[in-house]
């Protein structure tokens, strides 16, 4: 019995190291994985006359990656996760860390939560990065506006499934780089990607407008030249 026992877990392993989820990352800066879609919000609004319960919406450029299952087995509870946000200093032109104390797990596109249960071999799906709002409108948008920033220029809000308070999650303009990897239940982490980010603070309603001159945006393998 005990041999049996053993032998089932070496197959078992055997299995594991042949038949398993790889992941890639594909990015391009267009449609569809930036796009132009207005965010809605219901709820409280401030407005001139008060506070009222109100509908309102606001222009909104979409960021998103696409994961995929490269390997020869599907991918079970995956995550994604910033590991590091760097901004490019003024003085000093070298990255360095933002810090940031809230989690850093990202929103599945259409599923609204961190974790998709379920890729499927040679599948694709979006995973959110982030998202600028119309700096015209995005003060009517509760969690889209940051105290002090400067009303005509965008931030980049990353799509944090968990925000905080603190809103040291909506990014002024800058250059960033931003690594991220892709973890699953049945599958070793992906390797780091980073996602390099020219954040202007310029809008344009445009989508191909707004992804030159408003966002430039790239997507490398962690230490590459984007």
């Amino acid at each position: 019995m005990a041999l049996i026992a053993l032998a089932t877990i070496f197959t078992s392993q055997i299995q594991e190291w042949i038949r398993h989820a790889e992941f890639s990352v594909n990015f391009q800066p267009r449609p569809p994985d930036c796009n132009r879609i207005p965010l809605a919000y219901q709820g409280i609004v401030k407005g001139e006359e008060g506070v009222a319960i109100a509908s309102v919406s606001a222009e909104t450029h979409y960021v998103r990656v696409r994961v995929q299952n490269i390997g020869n087995s599907g991918a079970e509870d995956l995550e994604v996760a910033v590991l590091e946000v760097r901004r490019r200093g003024r003085a000093n032109p070298r990255f360095q860390r933002v810090q940031m104390s809230t989690p850093w797990n990202l929103t599945w596109k259409d599923f609204q939560s961190h974790v998709l249960p379920r890729l499927p071999l040679g599948s694709e799906r979006h995973i959110d990065i982030g998202h600028v709002v119309d700096p015209h409108r995005r003060g009517l948008i509760p969690g889209e506006d940051r105290a002090g920033s400067e009303p005509s220029t965008t931030l980049f809000c990353l799509a944090f499934y968990v925000k905080s308070n603190t809103a040291e999650y909506l990014l002024e303009p800058g250059e960033y780089e931003i690594d991220f990897q892709v973890f699953a239940a049945n599958a070793k982490p992906s390797p780091i990607f980073t996602f390099h980010l020219n954040h202007t603070g310029q809008w344009f309603e445009g989508e191909a407008k707004m992804y030159h001159d408003g966002l430039g945006m790239s997507v490398t393998r962690a230490g590459e030249q984007s």
